[in-house]
């Protein structure tokens, strides 16, 4: 099912299946969020209870094994409406047989979006529901419009590191500077064909993606996460994701074991992790 919630200024379009951001438009309907295409057919996943790879695709968590995929299981599930208003809407996933194939936890996610002026607030509520602790990564892939003159803002942040992959796949534990040319990254080939880039140290957890020729900008603001990934198709050209994580891809040398997965959010029982992020939409001139 598709939830439409609005203000004066915007509005979004969440689908229920994974609590999915397809849609923000202004007044005059620009579109702000990327749209399918055949070179891209997603648009803003929700990351759980995995982000990124694990290694051969299963983890050992509690002592046994569980299928472990890119990015969970919660992208792929519907969702329950908990309430709607007319500029907000709440949508929960449970824990279920279903999700028991993958983690044993029990466990609430419940995931809302909030329309506030010119911006969207999207929250991320994870609730254990039993006494033992629960980890897990959490985590969006939220494709903005682009065109191949758009370049990413990154303000006052001058001295971040990547974190190194083998192959883009897995973490090799290494880091290296992460070169920005007058504090920005053009949305193209060159920096993007080869795949996404993780960072780390930030003064201030703020990108702005600028789109000159679509007259149009997003500032993402991420101080609730540990990371955020940039990403892009091969030819870069229609999508900027920015994504923030709580969580990395598993490393090269992993063990399995979930509970010591780098990144992974550690949570006592009977607790409650709160993270959001705020999209802030403007129109250029």
């Amino acid at each position: 099912m598709i939830y439409t919630i609005k203000n004066d200024k915007l509005t979004a379009k969440i689908n229920s299946l994974g609590s999915e951001l397809i849609s923000v438009t202004n007044n005059d309907g620009k579109e702000y969020i990327f749209q399918p295409s055949d070179i891209w057919i997603g648009q803003a996943k929700n990351l759980f209870p995995n982000v990124a790879l694990a290694k051969d695709d299963f983890a050992f968590i509690r002592g046994h094994k569980y299928p472990m995929y890119q990015h969970g299981f919660l992208k792929n599930m519907e969702m329950d409406l908990v309430e709607q208003t007319e500029s907000s809407v709440a949508l929960e996933l449970k824990n279920s047989a279903e999700t028991a194939r993958y983690v044993p936890y029990k466990f609430s996610v419940i995931i809302e979006f909030q329309v506030q002026d010119n911006s969207v607030i999207q929250t991320y509520r994870v609730k254990n529901n039993e006494d033992e602790v629960m980890y897990f990564g959490i985590g969006c892939h939220t494709g903005f419009a682009s065109s191949i003159d758009s370049y990413v803002d990154f303000g006052e942040n001058d001295n971040l590191s990547e974190l190194i992959r083998e192959d883009m796949r897995y973490m090799t534990g290494e880091t290296k500077p992460y070169p920005l040319e007058n504090g920005k990254i053009y949305v193209n080939q060159k920096n993007f064909g080869n795949g996404a880039h993780i960072l780390e140290g930030f003064k201030n957890k703020e990108l702005t993606l600028v789109n000159p020729a679509l007259k149009s900008s997003v500032k993402i603001d991420f101080k609730d996460f540990t990371y955020i990934t940039l990403w892009s198709t091969s030819d870069a050209e229609t999508v900027c994701c920015m994504m923030p994580w709580c969580a990395l891809p598993d490393s090269k040398d992993s063990t399995h074991l979930f509970e010591e997965k780098k990144g992974n959010v550690k949570l006592e029982g009977q607790q409650t992790f709160i993270a959001k992020q705020v999209f802030t939409f403007s129109d250029l001139n």
